[in-house]
């Protein structure tokens, strides 16, 4: 799957030329294929789903997680909230370990 426009539509214009460039296409099964876990213990381990709001690709996919008991969190912005504003990322996965 090509890369879609809208990725650095909200970056500025630094951020926006160096991820556009490094933006390569990205097999869309990966969201279609089930993980199966060999481990008992495995599959008690915890779970989490951190997204971001700027598209609703993921509505049924973190609606899932939820009824799941999975910790769930929403950022505000677009797909690439590592590199826009990794202070917010930080303090999600920060919240997740403890």
């Amino acid at each position: 799957m090509p890369p879609a426009s809208y990725v650095t539509e909200r970056m500025s214009g630094p951020l926006r030329a160096w991820v556009g460039e490094r933006l390569a296409p990205h097999p869309w099964r990966c969201f279609e294929e089930r993980v199966h876990l060999r481990s008992k213990d495995a599959a008690s381990l915890p779970r989490a789903f951190i997204r971001t709001t700027a598209s609703d690709l993921y509505d049924r996919l973190i609606k899932e997680a939820r009824q799941a008991g999975w910790y769930c969190r929403e950022l505000e912005g677009g797909h690439y909230a590592m590199l826009t504003q990794p202070q917010a990322v930080a303090a999600a996965l920060n919240e997740l370990a403890a």
